[in-house]
């Protein structure tokens, strides 16, 4: 329950970087509902390159990982 409400401090103090706010509140919540749901979070992208097996993730971590992204180039570009 912390967490929830640091990061929802979070999004409110940093109010203009609105769209990575999106992607990772909509990440959490995509995670959250699964995790009331289910009690675990459903994991089905499952991706294979040679020899090599990625971690398998859902779109709810694609938007945590492009949210968290756009917010280091914010950082960089100021």
């Amino acid at each position: 329950m912390i967490n929830i409400i640091l990061i929802i401090f979070f999004f409110i103090k940093n109010k203009n970087k609105t769209l990575s706010n999106i992607f990772i509140l909509g990440g959490i919540l995509g995670n959250f509902i699964n995790r009331i749901k289910y009690g675990f979070v459903i994991d089905f992208i499952d991706i294979h390159i040679s020899n090599y097996h990625f971690p398998t993730f859902n779109i709810a971590d694609i938007l945590i990982f492009i949210g968290i992204i756009l917010i280091i180039k914010d950082i960089f570009k100021h």
